[in-house]
Formats: C-alpha cells, structure tokens, sequence
C-alpha cells in the first residue's frame, strides 16, 4: 500500500469517478484503475461497485475511507513537521529540465506555481535527457522535462506540456526561404547544424534525415540554447532542424521556419520516476505546470 493508492482511492470515493479522479490527478483512467485493483487485491476485499453509470463505496469500502482520510492527515502533517523542524527552510523541488522553459513559456506556470506557494521553492537545472533520466532513476531530482519520443512508459509517470512537430530552420536568403513546407529529402545537400549525440533531439533528427534518405552533413554540434544556432544559420553557413514552435518563439528575422512535408511529432512532458510517492506538494506543481497543455 502506498500513499497514492490512498489518494486516488478517496479522490475515486468522492467524485464517485475515475474518469475524473484520472482528470484531477492528470493521470490516465487505466493508472487510476490499476492502484485501485492492486488496493483491493492488497486489502483482500472490493472497496467499490462499479456500475456504468456511477461508483459507490462497499461497506468494507466506507469503512476504510475512514482510516484513509486519517493515514492521508498523519502523512501530510508529518512532511510539513518535517519540513519546518528539520530543515528549517523552504521546501523545494528539484525539476531537471532539457532547454525549453522559456521558448514554450513553462517557465511562466513554474513563477505562477511559486507565487501561489511561496513557503515551496523550485530548482532548476538545465541538462539533457540522457543525464535527465538516470537522475530521475537514481532518485537524485524529483522532476525532469524532456521529449517522450524515447521515454520508458513504464518507468515514469508522465503529464503531457507541449505538442511540437520538427521543422526545417534556414536562412532568409537560401533558396527555400519563400516556402511554407518542404520535403526533407530536398536539404540532403545542405550542411546542418545538429545537437549534441545526448540530446533527443539528435536522434530525432537522424530518423528523419534517415527515413529521407541521406545522412546529414555536419557543418557543428553545437550545444546550448537555439539563439545560437540561429545566429550561425542566419549567416547562410547551415541549415538545422529544430521543432517548429520552440523555433518560431526566438523571432529571429534572419532565419525562416520551414514546416516539413513529412510530420514528425515530439511531445515535451513532465516526468518523474515511478516509483516515487507523490507528496501534497508535488501534485499541487503537477496541477499549476500542466496548465500550460491545457490552454
């Protein structure tokens, strides 16, 4: 039995859903089942009657909602005590993030999260996915922020931020520019700027270039935030294939965003390893961050 059993479990009790149990928790319905079952199981007795249209308690089910409520009280209480006695500080979360806070505006959720919870301060610490996730299994960070393209479903809880799609990046002047899309295929020629070998994007790039049909000529890896390549692409020394909104925040009048004829689509998420218990303030910063996927 862990601590998120029992939240979902009075969560389910007093919506009487868990379809929206799944929606306050930014989970999905079959998660929110599975730790139920596995409660049941644990507990040896149905603690719910489902029906098509409604979920009620079990009389064995009332009468542990009771002692939930009390476990869920006693755990709250502890951290904060905890938190106040021992640490004498602010709580705090530590959230691993690839470079892309300000170009999707993650970055305005965290301050409206910071703002609403003053007392809780949020870490954050710019890496790439590889080191992301064996911080996250190692239990070294509480949160990471990365692409799911390559993401290990059953290790990590995920809540979706931002839906993109690759985009081919080029100068104002090169020969494309007057294009809205182009295929792949026709920048086989063309010298790219790519990410570094431990960044997602990189691999994402060269299935791409791959499932076109040529390999990319590299003209640098260069790792660090997109301003910088956009600078060396204006100067008409190389193209690069970026995602196509984080690509369009920079607004740089020197370069041109090209969407690709063949669509490759990345979603940028919230994630944590998932095994971990989630505390009242996690959650609280799992609610205001995915507002933005919301909107």
């Amino acid at each position: 039995m862990d601590i998120m059993q029992l939240r979902y479990f009075v969560s389910v009790a007093d919506l009487r859903s868990f379809s929206e149990t799944a929606h306050e928790y930014c989970i999905s319905q079959s998660s929110v089942s599975k730790k139920i079952m596995a409660l049941e199981d644990e507990l040896g007795a149905k603690l719910f009657e489902r029906t098509a249209k409604k979920v009620v308690l079990t009389m064995v089910g009332r009468n542990f909602y009771e002692h939930a409520m009390k476990m869920l009280d006693t755990y709250d209480a502890m951290q904060d005590d905890i938190n106040n006695m021992v640490c004498g500080r602010k709580e705090s979360i530590a959230l691993y993030t690839i470079p892309v806070l300000s170009y999707y505006k993650i970055i305005d959720y965290i301050i409206k999260f910071q703002m609403s919870y003053p007392n809780i301060s949020v870490n954050i610490y710019e890496s790439e996915s590889m080191q992301i996730f064996a911080a996250l299994m190692q239990r070294k960070v509480d949160f990471g922020i990365v692409r799911t393209n390559y993401l290990d479903k059953e290790s990590y809880m995920q809540w979706p931020l931002v839906q993109d799609e690759l985009a081919v990046v080029v100068s104002a002047n090169h020969v494309l520019a007057d294009r809205e899309k182009v295929r792949l295929s026709e920048c086989r020629k063309e010298k790219f700027i790519l990410p570094n070998l431990a960044a997602d994007l990189y691999n994402i790039s060269m299935e791409a270039c791959k499932k076109a049909g040529f390999r990319p000529d590299l003209y640098c890896y260069l790792n660090g935030r997109a301003e910088y390549t956009t600078k060396i692409i204006e100067k008409g020394l190389a193209v690069s294939l970026m995602m196509k909104k984080l690509a369009e925040s920079i607004q740089s009048t020197g370069v041109k965003v090209l969407a690709l004829e063949e669509t490759v689509k990345s979603t940028t998420a919230l994630v944590t390893n998932q095994n971990r218990t989630l505390s009242a303030k996690d959650l609280n910063f799992v609610k205001t961050i995915q507002k933005i996927y919301q909107k």
